[in-house]
């Protein structure tokens, strides 16, 4: 059995409430699945300042066959400066010489907002906390929203999709407050405290994870922490009315806890809203029948090891 203080005990629960501050694991992917849907949002911006950008490369969709390599995987950030497409970067390069899977960077910004969906009957959905990915040029349009309705958290606008497949487009439209009320869409931007761009929708790899990635397929292996083990005596019935005492002590199974350090993987029918899959959903240890073990709160995004800090945006 392995032994632990109660003060290791308390440093495992410690970063596993470090993780939840994160709050990665209540923010979605917007997404209008059919031509003419649309939703009523409230943009999470007040300037520009509020509104991340990053250089991604994304995987080369089609190629799921190419040997050595583990696909889908994560968009990456890019290590060299916007506009910078240096050796530098070992996926620019890798890019630069037509890898099969690593595709050249491209500048995304991801828009903070809350969604209410329009239902069939015309009425809107409880409001959702998501990141919208879009072109970096997106930024433009909402810079002209700011200059001209002012903080946009102040304001409900109308997301209509128009057209399918390349021919996608958006239009986003002001809510008229006489048409629809603010409380549809409660200013409670909450969900977005301490929110990490970076631990949601793509990966930041350091240049020798990246190389790693390019030789083997594969980034390598976040160590995970010690899960402290328990053990406990289960009670066997014998054949007859009484009980006897078992000759082995079973071990339990142990659960470990999963820290999240990695994005969400939105599936690919998302890959038009969110085209770069990213990290799965977490789902807690289970104890083993009549063994109570308190877990240390397991959420998407604690610090772990091999997580890079996050970049400052550009």
């Amino acid at each position: 059995m392995s032994q632990f203080s109660y003060a290791d005990y308390e440093d495992v629960v410690a970063q596993a409430q470090a993780g939840a501050s994160n709050n990665t694991a209540k923010v979605g992917y917007f997404k209008l699945s059919k031509p003419n849907d649309s939703a009523l949002v409230r943009f999470n911006i007040g300037s520009m300042n509020d509104l991340p950008m990053a250089s991604i490369h994304a995987p080369i969709f089609g190629t799921r066959g190419y040997v050595g390599l583990s696909l889908p995987f994560t968009g990456v950030s890019c290590l060299n400066k916007v506009g910078d497409y240096s050796d530098t970067c070992p996926f620019c390069k890798a890019a630069a010489e037509n890898h099969a899977v690593i595709g050249k960077a491209s500048k995304k910004c991801y828009v903070p907002m809350l969604v209410a969906y329009r239902n069939t009957d015309g009425s809107f959905g409880e409001p959702q906390p998501v990141i919208w990915e879009r072109p970096s040029g997106f930024g433009s349009e909402l810079k002209a929203k700011l200059a001209n309705n002012g903080d946009l958290r102040n304001s409900l606008y109308i997301i209509t999709r128009i057209g399918s497949g390349t021919q996608t487009r958006y239009s986003i439209d002001y809510a008229m407050p006489t048409v629809f009320k603010d409380s549809l869409v409660p200013a409670d931007f909450s969900a977005f405290e301490n929110f990490k761009i970076d631990k949601h929708s793509f990966w930041v790899k350091t240049a020798d994870e990246m190389n790693a990635f390019i030789n083997t397929g594969a980034f390598p292996e976040v160590p995970k922490a010690e899960q402290p083990q328990t053990q406990a005596k289960i009670a066997q019935p014998a054949a007859q009315p009484q009980f006897i005492q078992p000759q082995g002590i079973p071990q339990a199974p142990q659960g470990q806890p999963q820290f999240a350090g990695q994005p969400q993987t939105p599936t690919f029918e998302q890959a038009e809203a969110n085209p770069f899959p990213s990290q799965p959903q977490v789902a807690p240890a289970q104890p083993a029948a009549q063994v109570v073990a308190e877990q240390p709160a397991a959420t998407q995004q604690a610090e772990t090891a091999g997580v890079a800090k996050p970049r400052t945006w550009f």
